[in-house]
């Protein structure tokens, strides 16, 4: 999961943190009890996937992490920005966990 939300004029990125972990209390209750990992960062004149200083989109995490944990984000496994790394990133995850639990995996 990703929240990504501007901040206010003279805002600070710890008070923009709280409103989007409010935003996402309503959404997604229970978020903070399956949290495994978390980056907060702040981007001025951009949006998108940050990557870090000296790294590329081919850095990134796998999606198949092992032991049937599968990650799907915009930071995850692809070059792209926001949505569609998210969206696409998305279904190759549920495709390796329906393939986990010994499901077919079937596309329309």
């Amino acid at each position: 999961m990703q929240a990504q939300v501007g901040l206010l004029p003279d805002e600070s990125l710890a008070d923009g943190v709280i409103r989007a972990e409010a935003l996402c209390d309503l959404g997604y209750p229970n978020w903070r009890a399956r949290k495994t990992w978390r980056r907060r960062a702040l981007l001025a004149g951009r949006s998108g996937a940050p990557d870090y200083p000296g790294t590329s989109w081919r850095d990134r995490p796998a999606i198949d992490q092992g032991n049937d944990v599968f990650l799907c984000g915009d930071s995850v496994a692809a070059p792209s920005l926001l949505s569609e790394v998210s969206w696409s990133s998305a279904v190759t995850a549920a495709e390796g966990a329906l393939r986990a639990v010994g499901r077919e995996v079937i596309h329309i």
